[in-house]
């Protein structure tokens, strides 16, 4: 957390493991001017959730320190074949276990922002309009139809709101019918808050996820990583 702080004026993250330990985490590094940051939302939730994230986490390390990427798209390339060696060093042939995850990397003289992401996108909000950049349809790890990642580069403008996330928000149920939230009613509540300073973003999307869940079990993990401009 103060690592967080240190490196962003302005940050949150709205982050709830679902049981003690957690597939879910969020991850955040400086390098060479740069900022790079991710939520990622490993397979599984609770004790195997945790083991592919130990995985994730070590992963991402060694693509920043020892194979000095970074670019988000060639890191994910790195990392899933990091994720897949380390599975197979297991001793498990047929890997079905890996991450979604959305990776950003900032630089912070001229706010260029590029953007990789396994099924989890990047939302900006500027201005109250959302800008959305799709993440590739394939995990980090295993994946038959497997492609190289797709780098996108998006000049940030002061006051923007960057936010990545895992699918715990969005697919909550809740709600007078008891449904699962979905995408869009959760990017209209970030337009609906993103005036807000960022501690006070958190204490909204905190309570509507609350108040949305209700007495209803908390079905996954949940990040939602959130910084402003």
């Amino acid at each position: 957390t103060q690592l967080l702080s240190k490196s962003f004026n302005e940050h949150f993250v709205f982050y709830r493991p679902k049981d003690i330990v957690s597939g879910d985490f969020y991850w955040m590094r400086e390098v060479d001017d740069k900022v790079v940051w991710a939520a990622v939302d490993c397979t599984g939730h609770g004790v195997p959730g945790a083991f592919v994230s130990i995985v994730g986490n070590n992963g991402l390390m060694r693509t920043i320190n020892e194979f000095k990427l970074r670019q988000p798209g060639l890191i994910l390339d790195k990392l899933r074949e990091l994720v897949v060696e380390a599975f197979r060093a297991q001793g498990e042939r047929d890997v079905k276990d890996g991450m979604d995850l959305a990776l950003l990397s900032l630089d912070r003289k001229t706010n260029e922002l590029m953007y990789a992401g396994a099924n989890n996108p990047l939302v900006i909000i500027r201005n109250k309009e959302i800008l959305e950049f799709k993440a590739d349809k394939q995990p980090v790890g295993d994946f038959e139809r497997a492609f190289p990642f797709t780098n996108h580069t998006i000049q940030l403008e002061k006051g923007d709101c960057v936010y990545i996330f895992s699918d715990g928000y969005v697919d909550q149920f809740g709600g007078p019918k008891g449904k699962k939230l979905k995408s869009r009613p959760f990017r209209d509540l970030l337009v609906k808050i993103s005036h807000l300073p960022m501690d006070e973003q958190l204490h909204a999307l905190n309570s509507h996820f609350d108040e949305w869940k209700g007495e209803l079990e908390q079905l996954d993990d949940v990040c939602v990583f959130g910084v402003k401009i």
